[in-house]
């Protein structure tokens, strides 16, 4: 019982810490400090974190063995069945399985965009970024706009770990031509900060929390985990 009763009391704290943080609002603490109000105040607000989401989207493809995933993928070995199957090895991490089976889908159809997307993503994690890269462009020559940009962006970071930092920053700008997530500028501002263009990061990142606080509620719910990058960012970059 001791041991619940602490880890209920920093569950609270927990949630106190992030209504203060967020200035969730007078009413919230109230509500965090009355019995199960923390967990109101989980389901209500914080649940709506990227960290989160990205945590329970993980847990609920998790529940789905990789042995019966594969099983699946032998005994009908559909394009469906397979693609499931290379996509459930990149999420238990068996990135050098799931190449082997994103190459034989791509041996078949050469412009399978969740193939190639696939199999850059598992080059990137591999840290083989010119293989990656290579992948990741007949992406985006393909569709530019795939995954919301996410390619274009993730491309964006083989670019910059194979050391091409200039492609780097012009395709995260010409991205953000395209779309104004804050993720995308947050990176960006990385970039130029560590290529010592200070003035130009501080501009990207005073915009983004600028459209970040103008932004409707459900897009500032799921930005929130970013917009506290941001303002890390410009915190850091003032001491410059």
């Amino acid at each position: 019982m001791p041991i619940l009763v602490a880890l209920q009391s920093a569950f609270s704290l927990w949630m106190l810490a992030d209504a203060y943080q967020r200035r969730a609002g007078t009413i919230w603490y109230f509500i965090v400090l009355i019995p199960f109000g923390e967990w109101v105040y989980f389901f209500k607000i914080k649940i709506h974190d990227p960290e989160i989401q990205r945590l329970t989207k993980n847990l609920i493809k998790k529940k789905v063995s990789l042995k019966q995933v594969e099983y699946n993928a032998e005994a009908t070995p559909s394009t469906h069945n397979k693609l499931l199957y290379a996509q459930a090895l990149h999420d238990h991490q068996k990135f050098e399985e799931a190449i082997e089976v994103f190459t034989e889908l791509l041996s078949k159809n050469a412009e399978d965009k969740k193939s190639l997307y696939g199999l850059g993503l598992c080059l990137l994690k591999l840290e083989r970024y010119e293989e990656a890269t290579q992948q990741l462009e007949k992406l985006i020559e393909l569709d530019f706009t795939y995954d919301q940009h996410a390619a274009a962006a993730d491309l964006a970071r083989c670019y910059w770990q194979a050391g091409e930092k200039e492609k780097a920053i012009a395709l995260l700008e010409r991205v953000l031509q395209k779309s104004q997530r804050i993720a995308f500028k947050s990176e960006l501002a990385t970039y130029l900060r560590e290529t010592s263009e200070t003035e130009r990061a501080a501009t990207v990142v005073s915009e983004a929390i600028m459209d970040y606080q103008n932004s409707p509620a459900y897009i500032r719910r799921s930005d929130r985990a970013w917009y506290y990058m941001l303002k890390k960012q410009a915190k850091q970059l003032r001491k410059q």
